[in-house]
């Protein structure tokens, strides 16, 4: 027995999966009150990847990263200072008040924590597949 959900459990608990080139404000209008509201992100995975989404969402209007989590710990050139640091998507998303999750990890952690992260009542972003098979 596989110790991930399989892909018909994965499709019935997605709810909103966007790839990040494809994102742009008309689309997240539908999702927030544009006056002023801004959507807290945060980032499951933080190495070249999760990087570069960091880069690409504070530079979109109404969204900012308040936190990201990886198993290796950046160096601290690398980390915004804004940005709080966890070793693992679970306590980041039971300690922060998240909006939405960017998933950024490695094809085989990747549909547990987007999973984890719909269970809470958060929105994903996530450009692996959802299954092995």
């Amino acid at each position: 027995m596989s110790k991930f959900p399989s892909p018909i459990e994965i499709e019935a608990k997605i709810r909103l999966l966007i790839d990040l080139k494809n994102l742009d404000e008309k689309r997240i209008a539908i999702e927030i009150d544009m006056n002023n509201s801004t959507l807290k992100v945060g980032i499951a995975g933080f190495g070249i990847i999760g990087k570069l989404r960091s880069k690409c969402i504070n530079h979109t209007k109404n969204m900012t990263v308040v936190s990201a989590c990886d198993k290796v710990m950046p160096k601290s050139s690398e980390l915004d200072k804004k940005i709080k640091f966890y070793s693992d998507y679970e306590t980041m998303i039971k300690s922060e008040s998240l909006d939405v999750l960017f998933v950024c990890m490695t094809n085989d952690i990747a549909p547990k924590a987007t999973c984890y992260a719909l269970e809470n009542g958060l929105h994903v972003f996530c450009e692996k597949p959802p299954g092995k098979n």
